[in-house]
């Protein structure tokens, strides 16, 4: 039976890592985490997985936890970001070509069913899985009607696994058959042969944008944002600050709106929802 390795950068996120440790553990062995000493914007920064070493010391005998100390020197936040997502490849040394390498953002959380069916799988040398999340932003409950796919988690064999941003870059199957089909040209092309997107769907959850507005300016700050923003992380925080905002006082915007907690959550959230009491928006909630 093949292994399954969880890969994905970290910033600063320790409450969703938690959470996603929670609901990968049973089905996982090996949760390869890559930190860096700096923010794709090129800031020096803490290492606050490391900082909270105690705290995780119950999941610590699965984590193989990179500290990316090599990020390069460059005016471009992309290249960066690329660099400690590639860097993951560094936590694999043990895995097998017949293993499973799973990667995603750590804030995109998979179904522990779907998890565990990925152990008894047949996955092909060229097969790609592309998980269908549900998509929420800036609480819990704040729910888009769209699917997270385009750059949702990915599943592949190890032995197929060149560079781990190809694999982010890989977009997932949709039904517009021209669109689809530059998708997989693309994907192709990346790879160098001929690979097979296969969709998993209803496959999880991704929570995004969490933690209230120091939380929203703080990773806006950090992340890599498109050159057209004139002011980089806090054009973009404002940017996300005034959807929160719309989206508060009944204006719904770019598709999401408020939601009840219901069965589709995970049943951690549904069994402690006071520790995520300041993440659930209770006004106008049906």
């Amino acid at each position: 039976m093949p292994k399954i390795f969880d890969c994905f950068t970290f910033y600063n996120e320790l409450r969703l890592l938690e959470l996603r440790l929670q609901l990968h553990w049973d089905s996982v062995d090996r949760f390869v985490i890559a930190e860096a000493t700096r923010t794709f914007q090129g800031q020096r920064k803490s290492l606050f997985l490391l900082d909270a070493k105690e705290r995780f010391a119950p999941y610590w005998h699965k984590i193989e936890h990179l500290i990316i100390d090599d990020m390069p020197e460059t005016q471009n936040s992309w290249d960066r970001e690329y660099h400690q997502r590639n860097a993951l490849g560094r936590g694999l040394a043990a895995a097998s070509s017949s293993d499973i390498v799973l990667l995603s953002d750590v804030d995109e959380l998979i179904r522990p069913e779907v998890l565990s069916d990925l152990k008894t799988r047949q996955l092909g040398p060229r097969d790609i899985l592309c998980f269908e999340l549900d998509w929420y932003a800036y609480y819990l409950n704040f729910k888009r009607a769209e699917k997270w796919l385009r750059q949702s988690p990915r599943g592949i064999l190890k032995g197929s696994l060149s560079r781990f941003q190809s694999l982010r870059e890989v977009r997932g199957p949709v039904t517009s058959f021209t669109r689809d089909f530059v998708r997989a040209c693309k994907t192709n092309w990346s790879f160098g042969k001929f690979m097979k997107r296969r969709l998993v769907p209803d496959a999880g959850w991704h929570l995004t944008w969490l933690g209230g507005t120091s939380a929203i300016v703080d990773k806006a700050r950090a992340i890599s944002v498109h050159s057209s923003m004139t002011n980089s992380g806090d054009d973009l925080s404002e940017t996300f600050l005034k959807q929160r905002g719309a989206i508060e006082q009944g204006q719904g915007t770019d598709g999401f709106s408020p939601v009840a907690l219901d069965a589709s959550y995970p049943q951690i959230i549904l069994d402690n929802t006071q520790q995520w009491e300041d993440l659930i928006f209770r006004g106008g909630t049906p």
